[in-house]
């Protein structure tokens, strides 16, 4: 009899993480929702779904609770089949006369620097998984050829270029464990970090990354993918 699949999902309290919980869990997956804090609507979900749905507070900020991530997870799987990093930091308007240090040191750690500590503390876990496959979701604002006149985003750009090189360095690090580690851009969604032109939700969106995950293989580590599945320039 085949196990039932498990997928750890940081940011998962609204969003983009929300709507891949979801779907996750229509697919009949164990979910793991990463979150700082419960919304109304993860609430909701874990009232239908129960003990398939496990909610764990995180604050992706501090290196000591992402160290006992592992731990925690242990208690309730032995394994994890797919992990996305999907939490995020944005912070707009920013300017070098105006830089706070306490901004961006944020930004930097949420958008790259846990992800790569999230990795590490489940690391046991996604190697007993028979098929496991690692999904930082990223963004073409971190796509360094991409950048011109001026940007106002220094925090969550650099974060996610910071992301995309980990990104790389990771999957030569686990390719020969035949672990794919893909960095995907998920479009510009109408979200609280979405741009004001959004023009898709996360609930449309977060139907077509379960599908570019499904068709993740070893073939496709180290890319940088769009949603669609299309590879994209780093």
């Amino acid at each position: 009899m085949p196990q039932t699949r498990t997928i750890l999902i940081t940011g998962a309290a609204s969003g983009l993480g929300l709507e891949l919980a979801s779907r996750y869990l229509e697919k009949g997956f164990i979910v793991f929702g990463c979150l700082r804090s419960e919304s109304s609507k993860t609430k909701l979900l874990k009232k239908r779904w129960g003990p398939k749905f496990h909610l764990i507070k995180i604050d992706l900020r501090r290196s000591y609770e992402i160290s006992s991530l592992g731990r925690k997870i242990a208690n309730h799987a032995g394994k994890i089949d797919i992990l996305i990093n999907n939490a995020g930091v944005m912070n707009r308007n920013e300017k070098i006369s105006t830089l706070d240090w306490k901004k961006i040191h944020e930004s930097m750690t949420v958008n790259s620097i846990a992800p790569l500590f999230v990795v590490k503390s489940l690391l046991k876990q996604i190697k007993s998984a028979d098929n496991p496959k690692i999904i930082n979701i990223s963004s073409l604002s971190g796509a360094i050829g991409r950048v011109s006149g001026f940007s106002s985003l220094y925090g969550y750009k650099a974060g996610k270029a910071a992301m995309n090189m980990m990104t790389r360095i990771l999957a030569q690090e686990l390719k020969g464990d035949r672990i794919p580690v893909v960095a995907v851009h998920p479009g510009t969604i109408k979200t609280k970090m979405g741009p004001e032109n959004a023009q898709s939700s996360a609930e449309e969106v977060s139907a077509v990354i379960v599908k570019l995950i499904d068709g993740i293989n070893i073939g496709h580590t180290g890319k940088f993918l769009n949603f669609d599945g299309a590879e994209l320039p780093w």
